[in-house]
């Protein structure tokens, strides 16, 4: 969103199934979104589970 700042995107691989774009952060978001920092947001779809 461009509120937020420059969004840096992740991709993932999951079971050898490559998710591109799986997972986005801001390095340095804008002031608005400053809750943003140092967090990893996942795309709809993608479940993650602690093991």
């Amino acid at each position: 969103m461009p509120w937020k700042g420059v969004a840096r995107y992740h991709s993932l691989i999951v079971d050898g199934v490559p998710l591109p774009d799986a997972a986005s952060s801001y390095r340095r978001p804008l002031p608005l979104a400053r809750r943003a920092k140092g967090r990893v947001v996942f795309a709809g779809g993608v479940e993650v589970q602690s093991e």
